[in-house]
């Protein structure tokens, strides 16, 4: 019936034997919730999720707003190791170039 009226379109019902064709102007449409759905209606669709938070749903949000708080530090931690690892690279080439070819280093004690 309500999907009729947002239409725009009569409504027929049977009343004592007669049928009477009421407009949609004449019929007032509310939806109302049921108890634990969340509920969203637009003129043609109506819409009804389950809003009830189990102990599992808990989880897995709690899980998910962890791991979103460790991806800034992750990226810092990838960041910081690239950069060391660069310079790490950057000292053992010159180093290298330092050294002539064939020779050995000794480690002496100071």
């Amino acid at each position: 019936m309500a999907a009729s009226v947002s239409a725009g379109l009569p409504v027929p019902l049977e009343l004592e034997g007669q049928s009477v064709e009421l407009a949609p102007e004449e019929i007032l449409v509310s939806t109302l919730p049921v108890e634990g759905l969340a509920v969203a209606a637009d003129k043609l669709l109506t819409v009804a999720v389950d809003a009830t938070v189990t102990p599992e749903l808990r989880a897995e949000g709690l899980a998910r707003e962890v791991v979103a708080g460790c991806r800034p530090c992750a990226r810092t931690l990838i960041s910081i190791l690239t950069t060391a690892s660069q310079r790490i690279t950057r000292r053992e080439t010159s180093w290298q170039a330092f050294c002539k070819p064939g020779a050995t280093i000794s480690r002496r004690k100071l």
